[in-house]
């Protein structure tokens, strides 16, 4: 069974949450956006603090930073579920760390095509310059991951959602 068809489950898990509804609907509110990318920050920079991602195309997080910048963010502080998930990201081995970069990224690659211009505000983090390029990079580098971690991948994600949907939805 391929990566997609083992989290096939959790991925509709992640994609009903209120949060992602929001995402989805364009319905948004620019706080909860805000919140949103200042969490997804940490995320990001903690999975390319070790350079394992070597396509600079990839890379979100000065696209995030820069969105953030022209959205006017004023901190919001980091979820709960957020600080745990980064601190869990910092003590995965490579092969791991794989698999939630395969969630957020490719996630970003797909869905962040769809809900792009449903949101308010910038969202340059969504535009990747040579997408198809990227989405094979990123699929290049998925051989041996292990779907267990993947499928936690979408875990921590539905949890922070859950969380960031309470403290700003």
């Amino acid at each position: 069974m391929n990566l997609k068809e083992a989290t096939k489950d959790k991925h509709r898990q992640a994609e009903e949450t209120a949060l992602s509804r929001l995402l989805i609907s364009g319905t948004m509110r620019e706080h909860t956006y805000s919140a949103f990318m200042e969490n997804m920050l940490s995320i990001y920079e903690e999975l390319e603090r070790d350079g394992m991602i070597v396509k600079p195309e990839v890379l979100r997080v000065q696209r995030v930073r820069d969105d953030m910048e022209k959205l006017g963010h004023k901190p919001y502080g980091q979820a709960l579920s957020t600080i745990y998930y980064v601190r869990y990201l910092a003590e995965l081995p490579p092969e791991r760390r794989w698999a939630h970069i395969y969630v957020h990224y490719l996630g970003n690659m797909y869905g962040g095509q769809m809900i792009a211009r449903r949101l308010p505000g910038p969202h340059s983090h969504l535009e990747f310059d040579d997408l198809d390029g990227c989405k094979s990079y990123v699929r290049s580098n998925l051989e041996g991951v292990p779907a267990d971690e993947a499928n936690a991948a979408f875990d921590w994600t539905i949890r922070i959602y859950d969380e960031l949907h309470r403290l700003f939805g």
